[in-house]
């Protein structure tokens, strides 16, 4: 399944004002429609439930709790490649240091 966030962008400008008034809300605050109920965005946005729903069916997704794991893959997604990369860094560094105060050839070469 491709990035929800790029899709809604991908799709923005075929939406209807309705439908654009949730995406902006989603695209500004996704950490937020998260922790939302299908009411509660609703109420943010000035749209009806249905209209909530639509819009993620639209989006190819089986409904509003689908959109909420799909944003949740979203956003953890890059942090995990944070980490990794933070991971990788780390681990260069120490052995780095290891190599230095070894003053050893070998250690250079790997």
């Amino acid at each position: 399944m491709h990035n929800v966030i790029a899709r809604i962008q991908s799709t923005y400008k075929t939406l209807g004002p309705t439908s654009r008034l949730i995406a902006d809300f989603i695209l500004s605050q996704p950490d937020a429609v998260m922790r939302m109920s299908v009411t509660e965005l609703s109420e943010q946005t000035g749209s009806s439930q249905g209209s909530v729903v639509n819009f993620c069916q639209n989006l190819g997704l089986s409904g509003f709790q689908q959109l909420k794991l799909s944003l949740a893959q979203a956003v953890v997604q890059p942090v995990q490649y944070i980490q990794e990369d933070l991971a990788r860094t780390t681990m260069w560094r120490r052995s780095a240091a290891r190599c230095s105060t070894r003053g050893s050839r070998l250690c250079a070469i790997r």
